[in-house]
């Protein structure tokens, strides 16, 4: 088969339902549909060996360490092993690099993403659908945290999207897996469109 490359873009809530993040809102309201079975598949798959990624820490956000960045991220891929033992990552350590080209590299790192939040871009063989190799990036002009675990849902810093939770996302298309835009889908992972954390009144 050949080699074929695919973009996937995640794209910022549309204002208008964001609740603007600045501007304190009353309560949290937990996810009520994060345990439906909605999913689409890509058509490729992880090999056996799974994928080995590498960080750049040159292009992380002011405020983001190294090594907090690298907590967040192992946080990400256990949720993926959590759910099937079949699916593997392993962490190579750091890189220079730092576009999504193809090059060797499961690349993770901040850059330009086009304006929106994240651009996961994946190439594969179309004759066996494994993957040859998938680079993350995650929009380098947006505000960033990294959110205490422990926050549980209702947790996140104000006005800024949190790494966990974005490359969750993103991890789960190196899994196989397409965005999802239907309304019922807006609390499941694999939703296409995401909001910064936002204010809470006491």
């Amino acid at each position: 088969g050949e080699l074929k490359m695919v973009e996937f873009i995640h794209y910022k809530l549309p204002p208008d339902l964001e609740k603007k993040p600045g501007k304190p809102v009353a309560g949290c309201t937990a996810p009520q549909n994060d345990n439906i079975n909605d999913w689409g598949a890509t058509g490729w798959h992880m090999t056996g060996d799974g994928l080995t990624y590498k960080i750049n820490p040159s292009t992380l956000p002011s405020g983001i360490t190294a090594a907090a960045f690298q907590d967040a991220i192992t946080a990400s891929v256990n949720t993926w092993k959590q759910a099937a033992s079949s699916l593997n990552w392993t962490y190579g350590g750091t890189t220079n690099a730092r576009r999504a080209t193809y090059d060797g590299v499961n690349l993770v790192a901040f850059g330009s993403a086009k304006g929106a939040i994240a651009i996961t871009t994946t190439w594969y063989w179309t004759g066996t659908g494994e993957i040859a190799e998938s680079d993350m990036i995650l929009g380098s002009g947006l505000a960033w945290a990294i959110t205490n675990p422990s926050a549980g849902d209702c947790g996140g810093v104000a006005g800024k999207y949190d790494v966990q939770n974005i490359a969750t996302h993103e991890f789960g298309h190196q899994v196989g897996l397409l965005d999802l835009y239907s309304s019922v889908d807006r609390d499941l992972t694999m939703y296409g469109l995401s909001r910064r954390a936002f204010h809470l009144l006491s």
